[in-house]
Formats: structure tokens, sequence, C-alpha cells
């Protein structure tokens, strides 16, 4: 491209279009050297933003190369901290599913059935939890049963035969019922022999736990009077004994385990053993 001369006319008007076609050819040649990089890295929108640029200045329009390439690097991090957000919220969304899955495998129940003395038989349902089994229920018409806050233990009334069974987690089955009663003469009498003399006498009834270890039940004892009063007594599973609790009435019944002991209603007076 000659230079015009110093001494034309139109040197200034000359030199200006000079100088702005030189600028426009290495515009050109900067966008062509950025489109040709952003080809070869795949990057189509970064593409697509130059070849747009290239349009305009075609037309004449100038162009910002710092802001515009700017503008292209934000396209660029909202692409990145969008796919990224939404990985985050599959992967959340994968981890919420695992732990409810988790959760629903380790909540089960389980059926386990008791044998009686009587020869009947019991169906008590259990959960488990994390591989832990509890008494939840037990199923049968006669529903005298208690289970020991832990959990553990169940204990209930055979009402066909005036016993009190221990039933424990693992199946067994236990006749806790003390089969006789030594007077303070030294007379024994066996639970047998006083209902098959007095059919009507209440020689067991309403188990139900105090604590893990022992529970209260009511009974006629030590008297064998068919109209005779009710006693509360004791019984430990660990140290197999039975204590007369020495309160009588015509009616006990019980309450509710609280946290200060299980309540005891004797003819309408509350008392609370622990």
């Amino acid at each position: 491209m000659a230079k015009p001369s110093i001494f034309s006319n139109n040197y200034d008007k000359k030199m200006r279009e000079r100088k702005k076609r030189r600028k426009t050819i290495l515009t050109l040649i900067l966008i062509v050297l950025i489109l040709g990089v952003a080809i070869f890295f795949g990057n189509e929108k970064f593409s697509n933003t130059i070849s747009g640029l290239i349009k305009q200045n075609s037309t004449g329009d100038n162009i910002k190369l710092v802001e515009d390439d700017a503008a292209i690097t934000d396209d660029v991090v909202s692409e990145d901290e969008t796919k990224d957000e939404t990985e985050d919220e599959t992967k959340n969304i994968d981890q919420d599913t695992s732990i409810d899955e988790k959760e629903n495998a380790t909540e089960l129940t389980e059926m386990l059935e008791f044998n009686l003395p009587s020869g009947d038989k019991v169906i008590a349902t259990l959960d488990i939890n994390n591989e832990i089994k509890t008494f939840n229920n037990i199923q049968r018409d006669n529903n005298q049963y208690t289970i020991n806050p832990s959990k553990d233990k169940a204990v209930i009334l055979d009402v066909k035969t005036q016993s009190i069974v221990l039933l424990q987690i693992d199946g067994s089955v236990t006749d806790i019922t003390d089969e006789s009663y030594k007077s303070s003469g030294g007379k024994v009498y066996t639970k047998e022999a006083i209902i098959e003399s007095n059919p009507n006498y209440t020689w067991v009834t309403s188990p139900k736990f105090i604590n893990d270890d022992k529970l209260a039940y009511v009974t006629q004892l030590p008297w064998f009077k068919s109209d005779g009063d009710l006693y509360l007594w004791e019984y430990s599973i660990s140290k197999k004994n039975y204590i007369n609790k020495n309160y009588k009435g015509k009616q006990i019944e019980f309450g509710n385990l609280t946290e200060t002991g299980l309540e005891t209603y004797i003819d309408g007076n509350m008392k609370i053993l622990n």
C-alpha cells in the first residue's frame, strides 16, 4: 500500500483512511486467531459470538474485545456453574433415596410363635431395627400380657392354668408361677390342689412389669377363702423370688408405668410401685 505524498491536497484524509484500514485489518486478523483457537477447543458459543463480531465489523461497527471476552467468559462460567449445581442436586437426591432405602430396610417386623404350658399358642410381633429385635405386641383373645421397658421380655397370663409365663426375644418360654405356698405353720398348699377344690380361686392374675426385672401381680394368697380379699405381690426375674407387698383390697388394678413407678389402684386409692 503506497504512502500518500505529503504535498497532496488530501494528505490528511488519506492518512486517516489508511490508519483506519490498517486498524481494521489488524482487528480482523486478531478475531480470526481467536476464532481459530475457539474452534480448536470446541467452544461453540464462543465461536458464534466471535462470528457475530466479524459480521458487525464488516458493517463498520467498532469492536470492544475486552468487554466481549469478559462476557463470553461469564457465559462459559455460568454454564459450568449450572452444570455443577445440577450435578449436586442429582447427587443429593441419590443420597436421600439411599438413606430412605436404608431406613426402610432396617425397620422390619417378625412374627414369633410361643407354646404356652396349657398347649395354647400365641403369636408375638417383633420389631427389628438395625438387627435388634424388640417386642411390639402379642396377638391373643385374652390380652393379659405385659412388656418390660427394654422390650426384650414379655410376660403373659395363661388363663387356662392360671400361670404367668415369661417370653423372651430368643423364643424361650419359662413358667414363672409360684406353684405352691408355704404357710407360717409350715404347711404347703399347691396351686393344683387349691384350684381343684375351689375353681373360682384367684391364684394369679394381672401381671404387670414394674421395671426390666420386677413385675407385680394380683392373687388371693396368703388366704384361701373363695370370697377373700385380693393381695399385691411382686416377682423378681433375676432373683426368682416372690414378695407379698402387704397391700390388700376388693379390687386391685394397674395403671401406667411412669418414671416414678407403676401406678397401682387399690379400691380406688393410687399407690406407686417401684
